[in-house]
């Protein structure tokens, strides 16, 4: 069975490689990818906080993603300790290697649990964030650094975790007098 979801996942790899691979995409697929993970949605939260309308939803994103982060990197990862594929197919990267292990994808769990914060706020903001993060998932496999099970278990956790946290977080969030002042 595993070797079977293994060959699965290399077969997508390969399939991207041999029909998407050109110079535009490198360049990209790089800086999706490098815009995926904490660092723009901390930003664009930091700018929700700046304005009072979204003070409560730069908060709940900030939330969303520190969980994420924290249960995808220093949980779930460091339980199942998978190899990149890069690493396993002996495969010559164009970016720098990554840090820690393959499962599940962290920069697409953190995108798809901030873009469901971000649809739950106003899905003026929520649509792009979902196209956005389906981007980052892609950018993953495209850069070979994870495999494509990776990529869907961080969509499947990030958003799962997203919903879950913004209700839980919001529920909290709207018993705090200082945020609720209009």
């Amino acid at each position: 069975m595993l070797e079977s979801i293994l060959q699965w996942d290399f077969s997508v790899l390969d399939f991207i490689q041999e029909h998407f691979r050109c110079g535009f995409m490198d360049t990209a697929m790089k800086i999706i990818s490098s815009l995926g993970g904490w660092i723009l949605w901390a930003v664009i939260a930091v700018v929700f906080l700046l304005i009072k309308k979204y003070r409560k939803s730069g908060i709940n994103l900030i939330l969303c993603v520190g969980l994420c982060v924290i249960i995808t990197e220093l949980i779930i990862k460091l339980l199942i300790m998978r190899e990149r594929p890069y690493i396993t197919a002996e495969y010559a990267l164009i970016v720098s290697e990554p840090a820690g292990t393959s499962f599940p994808s962290s920069h697409t769990a953190i995108s798809f649990a901030a873009a469901m914060s971000l649809m739950l706020t106003d899905k003026r903001f929520g649509i792009p964030a979902v196209v956005f993060s389906v981007l980052v998932g892609f950018s993953r496999l495209y850069l070979y650094v994870h495999f494509p099970t990776d990529v869907i278990a961080g969509a499947i956790f990030g958003t799962v975790f997203g919903i879950i946290f913004s209700l839980l977080f919001r529920k909290i969030l709207d018993r705090i007098p200082f945020l609720n002042k209009t």
